[in-house]
């Protein structure tokens, strides 16, 4: 397969309709982030058969001494459950990265690791985002750990 380019188009009619959906992950917040110095770049990878299995909006940064680093605004547009794709997305873009010249890649995906009650009490209602953390830890990414207050530039807790 390998990773592939998208015009602004494919990528917001694919992210329009992808369950983790979100502000950060469009076209419109890609520019809005250009303002601010960053390079956006819509990529995603394909399916033998020409199916879009997976985009995401991948912000540029550059740093000092011809370094950059990469962010992909509350993670990747894929289904998280098939670990298989997460992993052959994942060494693709490693790749495509690298011939970007980007030294690292940071992702705040909007999976939800726990589900919580009104009282921010554990429910009873699966451990599949924790599956998640651990299958990205494996695959080679760092937890930073869960921010507490606003360290971070996205929120931890959203309402829905």
């Amino acid at each position: 397969m390998g990773i592939v380019e998208l015009s602004r188009k494919e990528f917001d009619d694919y992210a329009m309709n992808h369950k983790y959906r979100s502000f950060y992950q469009t076209s419109q917040y890609g520019t809005l982030m250009s303002k601010n110095g960053y390079e956006p770049k819509y990529v995603g990878l394909y399916d033998s058969s020409g199916v879009l299995k997976a985009a995401t909006l991948i912000l540029i940064k550059s740093l000092i001494f011809n370094t950059r680093f990469a962010y992909s605004p509350r993670g990747f547009l894929i289904d998280f459950n098939d670990y298989s794709l997460v992993e052959e997305f994942t060494e693709e873009l490693r790749d495509y990265l690298l011939k970007q010249k980007v030294l690292f890649l940071t992702i705040d995906p909007h999976v939800t690791h726990l589900e919580r009650d009104k009282e921010g009490k554990p429910t009873n209602n699966g451990q599949n985002g924790v599956d998640i953390s651990e299958t990205l830890k494996r695959m080679g990414y760092d937890h930073r750990g869960f921010n507490l207050y606003f360290e971070n530039l996205k929120p931890r807790w959203n309402m829905v």
